[in-house]
């Protein structure tokens, strides 16, 4: 879906750098709170910060849920699940 060129490129990658998730969403993980959100993804600003090398470009429309991981009481990372509904959403347009 994102059009990962190199999976190790992926490994380790900083959920609170990503632009495509807003701030709000990114506080509200802090708070070791689950969140489920649609939003635009724009691969254009994944090529622009060097995230990751895609071979895709343009937008898509992900619906996002993302857990964190909690151990001791600490977040040690975050789970995600992220489906592409962007034809969905065209459909209804």
């Amino acid at each position: 879906m994102f059009g990962v060129v190199d999976i190790s490129e992926i490994s380790g990658l900083r959920l609170f750098e990503d632009p495509n998730i807003a701030g709000e969403v990114k506080e509200r993980l802090l708070k070791k709170e689950q969140v489920r959100f649609v939003s635009e993804f724009s691969f254009e600003e994944v090529k622009r910060l060097n995230l990751y090398g895609t071979t895709r470009s343009g937008i898509i429309i992900p619906d996002w849920y993302i857990a964190p991981a909690i151990e001791d009481g600490k977040i040690t990372g975050y789970i995600e699940q992220i489906q592409d509904i962007t034809p969905v959403i065209e459909d209804l347009k």
